[in-house]
């Protein structure tokens, strides 16, 4: 990077994501967020790319789970009755979180 840039060439370093999880200033300028994301456990994220006074915080949650808001979509949205969807459940069409016991 250093030598192409000494002869004129913009260049810069190309960094893998991983490097990121150990970059001193990314942890410094809290770049790198942490949080659960079920059922996967604890990850690490990028943050926002970017801050400034006017702007709002950046919406930040997990991932919901896959079919997790399938019923309120469909029922509120679509307009389907709970008797309609409990027989797209009941065929597989429509798919909802497992739920495991505690």
């Amino acid at each position: 990077m250093h030598r192409l840039q000494a002869r004129g060439v913009p260049a810069a370093a190309l960094h893998h994501p991983a490097h990121e999880l150990a970059d001193p200033h990314l942890r410094a300028r809290g770049y790198l967020q942490s949080f659960e994301q079920p059922p996967l456990g604890k990850l690490v994220a990028e943050g926002p790319a970017f801050r400034a006074n006017d702007l709002p915080a950046p919406i930040q949650r997990v991932a919901p789970l896959l079919g997790e808001h399938s019923r309120e979509v469909c029922r509120d949205w679509l307009g389907l009755s709970e008797a309609e969807l409990d027989a797209l459940f009941a065929d597989g069409v429509l798919e909802e979180p497992v739920r495991r016991a505690s």
